[in-house]
């Protein structure tokens, strides 16, 4: 899942060279990748984080991949062929490896040393709980009123409304 406090953004190249879509001088984590090249030939884009590769695509496109790549350097595109070339990348603009697995963006990570979460229901929520607990409290007391008083088997007679009638056996 994408953080609510990602940051989108790409760039397009065409015909072979470098491109450096994003000068960064901190620490971000990218956490999506979408790449894309134009089909056929030998075309291959490489996403780059200084000179480190931190993803190749070969002709054809690649879906949304999640990562976590820290990056402290400049982002770039390498186009090696003739084709078009393109990629989208979501980040952040923290390290996501020194957080706790929860993280409330409202919350300033530089003065907060305790992170903390509260929990979020609303009247709905609580009141559908209760509804759902009196109606199965409700459906197992009536199992248990049927279960004592309805089991009545030793009867002789079948009751009409005219008048009951004895039980016989042969059939």
């Amino acid at each position: 899942m994408i953080p609510n406090d990602s940051v989108t953004v790409g760039t397009f190249l065409s015909g072979s060279g470098e491109d450096t879509f994003l000068v960064n001088n901190e620490t971000i984590t990218i956490v999506s990748i979408g790449m894309a090249n134009t089909k056929g030939g030998n075309n291959f884009s490489n996403l780059k984080c200084g000179s480190q590769i931190l993803a190749t695509n070969l002709p054809g496109s690649t879906g949304v991949t999640p990562t976590n790549f820290i990056c402290n350097e400049n982002l770039s595109l390498q186009n090696l062929g003739n084709g078009h070339s393109s990629v989208v990348i979501n980040y952040v603009n923290y390290d996501r490896s020194i957080l706790p697995a929860i993280y409330n963006p409202t919350t300033n990570i530089e003065s907060e040393q305790d992170i903390q979460i509260y929990g979020s229901l609303t009247a709905g929520d609580i009141i559908v709980g209760w509804l759902l607990l009196c109606i199965l409290f409700i459906m197992l007391l009536y199992m248990l009123i049927r279960a004592i008083f309805g089991i009545n088997t030793s009867k002789k007679y079948l009751e009409y409304s005219s008048g009951d009638v004895p039980l016989i056996n042969e059939l």
